[in-house]
């Protein structure tokens, strides 16, 4: 039970001394500083940087007319164009196929 007293006074003991040390820290140095005066106009630029972004995208939808929505007749892409030509594959049909 001893132990436990014991332990439990150096335990508060250290944590006061801690809390002495770390209220006696000199003052924030110059350097600290500048550094936050950067982080703050930093966070600024990328604050003003994401707005203009939204911006852009809201003209760029606007711009297109369609806010978001798929074309009504899109253009066919050239692969499916291929696909629909009149000249029949090696694997088509016989009586699709021209004779040799």
């Amino acid at each position: 039970m001893n132990k436990f007293i014991l332990i439990g006074v150096t335990t508060a003991a250290l944590a006061s001394a801690r809390a002495q040390n770390a209220a006696s820290t000199p003052a924030a140095s110059p350097d600290l500083e500048n550094l936050r005066q950067q982080v703050q106009a930093l966070t600024e630029t990328v604050k003003a940087l994401q707005q203009q972004v939204k911006d852009q995208q809201a003209a760029i939808e606007n711009a297109n007319g369609n806010a978001g929505s798929p074309p009504q007749n899109p253009e066919p892409s050239p692969i499916a164009a291929a696909g629909n030509s009149s000249t029949p594959g090696p694997n088509a049909p016989a009586s699709l196929r021209r004779p040799r």
